[in-house]
């Protein structure tokens, strides 16, 4: 499921899972040769820790991008947050939330997720 789907941009050969969420109010990129398992939700809204983020506005979120690099594989039931990079080559464990960049070349695991 796509909120709006004009915000994403998927590579070649990316496999995504059955019941995925794009919550793209902000942009949403996928790397080629990357894989999204099941039940994965990515979610580019995020609520500011001061009003001043919010710049006026009356909405209580506001859009941070998501950049996934290339031949990265996230596991089944992960959460992708709000302004977050994940370099290429990474490996993201099933049930994970990632909150934080991730550099290229490593495993990730956790709530909030870590890396090695």
């Amino acid at each position: 499921m796509c909120e709006y789907g004009y915000n994403l941009s998927i590579g070649d050969n990316v496999d995504i899972g059955t019941s995925c969420k794009f919550l793209d109010s902000g942009r949403i990129s996928i790397g080629r040769n990357s894989s999204v398992g099941a039940n994965v939700t990515i979610d580019t809204q995020r609520t500011p820790t001061d009003c001043k983020g919010l710049k006026g506005s009356r909405r209580t979120a506001v859009a941070a991008e998501i950049h996934i690099g290339e031949n990265v594989h996230i596991g089944s039931n992960c959460t992708i947050l709000a302004g977050v990079r994940i370099g290429a080559g990474v490996i993201i464990h099933p049930g994970s939330v990632v909150v934080r960049d991730i550099p290229g070349n490593c495993i990730a695991r956790g709530n909030p997720a870590d890396y090695v």
